[in-house]
């Protein structure tokens, strides 16, 4: 046939853009060491504003850091991602949520993390409660 609905390999073949069904080993790796520098990230702020707190209360730098027990931020968002049920870190995730997501329009409730839109940019640690 000719014109428009010429048959070559590339377009009896389906889909032109196809995706693994699976997560590849690499792409696991990669998205475990992004997981883990949030998790540093968080880290680092959260010892940030405990300095800042301890500082302000005329604790000095090195008794701040050296203190056992964080002082609690004042800022709401922060302290929930340090409480356990809202914000799980890399290793306490298990491997279902880290690889996988909820989703009502998925068979089985849940959707590949790669499948996701933007997923290296967006979080995809907060799971409906139950799941």
């Amino acid at each position: 046939m000719f014109g428009a609905f010429k048959s070559t390999q590339s377009l009896l073949g389906g889909l032109l853009w196809k995706f693994r069904p699976v997560m590849s080993k690499p792409q696991k790796a990669k998205h475990r060491a992004r997981l883990q520098l949030v998790d540093k990230t968080v880290k680092n702020i959260t010892m940030g504003l405990h300095i800042s707190r301890c500082e302000a209360k005329g604790v000095a730098y090195e008794e701040a850091i050296s203190m056992s027990k964080l002082l609690v931020p004042k800022v709401e968002s922060v302290k929930k991602l340090q409480s356990r049920e809202h914000y799980l870190t890399e290793d306490q995730m298990s491997a279902k949520n880290k690889y996988s997501l909820y989703s009502k329009y998925s068979k089985g409730y849940r959707k590949s993390v790669h499948r996701v839109p933007k997923f290296t940019k967006v979080t995809n640690r907060i799971q409906p409660r139950y799941m």
